[in-house]
């Protein structure tokens, strides 16, 4: 008998509610189409950030050769798959203060750093060489302002540490290739040298020249130690020779890394049914409270009047 009970005043609550959402309809929907309005009205503008393949092959050959010049040029290469890692420090660098107070400065300080940030979204692509950048405002043309001025600033950081990094390696692989020039024009002499003393063995050998035939070596006879060092020092000449007129001649693809696209479309109204839900959720709730309050003040002047 006693759940009974409570069932009953559980719908008479209900009722009560139901009776002063009904009486404060125009509060409810006031309160419905405010939030709707604000948070309904949000557009987003994409672009998309893809890691550069141009010159793979060198990317490959000096990713093998410096891996960890290679990681700061976001080389790629095919047994290493480092394109996730790089969307990583994008995902986690492209949204710090630094380059958010640079696009505010350049936007002419509209925007402040927190708001910019929470209207910015970066996620990648899973198994792709693609990264999205989404940012949400309430106007398409101003979002797509601070999609295009927040690429630029970034891409010219990136720019600046790239250039940087290629500069450094070539002076490395430069260094390098001189110490090996020097080195294998130290071995061609002992080479020559090795060839000289053993012709002239054979010369201090002969007991009759009248009645020998002398047979002279060249160049190409060496000890194996001594072929094989050379060999080695010629291979590793060539193969920084080649890496660094690479880079010489291919200096724009060792900097610009990223190739940005923007999205043509501009997507309206943004989790449009979650929005309905958490306005309507919250008109509800306002509606009661004001309404409850109304109410309670209209109790309490009556009783006063009388």
């Amino acid at each position: 008998m006693e759940n009974k009970n409570n069932n009953y005043y559980n719908i008479i609550d209900l009722k009560e509610y139901f009776l002063v959402l009904i009486r404060r309809k125009y509060i409810f929907l006031s309160i419905f189409v405010f939030f709707m309005i604000n948070k309904g009205s949000q557009y987003s503008v994409q672009s998309q950030i893809s890691i550069s393949e141009s010159n793979k092959d060198y990317q490959e050959l000096i990713s093998k050769a410096y891996p960890d010049d290679a990681n700061k040029l976001w080389l790629i290469s095919s047994e290493y798959q480092f394109i996730p890692k790089y969307f990583d420090e994008i995902i986690a660098n492209i949204r710090n203060d630094k380059i958010l107070e640079k696009v505010s400065s350049e936007l002419n300080n509209k925007y402040k750093i927190e708001d910019l940030k929470k209207q910015i979204k970066v996620e990648s692509v899973l198994n792709q060489n693609k990264l999205i950048v989404t940012v949400f405002y309430d106007n398409p043309q101003e979002a797509r302002i601070i999609n295009n001025k927040l690429l630029e600033v970034y891409d010219n950081e990136k720019k600046i540490e790239f250039n940087n990094y290629y500069n450094n390696l070539l002076n490395k692989i430069e260094n390098k290739l001189n110490e090996k020039n020097t080195e294998y024009e130290k071995l061609s002499k002992e080479a020559e040298k090795y060839v000289l003393d053993i012709n002239k063995e054979i010369l201090n050998s002969l007991s009759n020249k009248n009645d020998k035939i002398i047979n002279f070596y060249g160049v190409n006879f060496l000890s194996p130690v001594l072929e094989n060092n050379l060999n080695e020092v010629k291979n590793e000449r060539y193969l920084l020779k080649n890496i660094y007129d690479n880079l010489e001649n291919n200096k724009d693809s060792f900097i610009n890394r990223m190739i940005i696209t923007e999205l043509p479309d501009i997507e309206k109204n943004i989790n449009i049914f979650s929005i309905i839900i958490i306005s309507f959720a919250i008109a509800i709730f306002s509606s009661l409270l004001l309404g409850n309050l109304i109410n309670s003040i209209i109790v309490l002047k009556s009783k006063n009047n009388k």
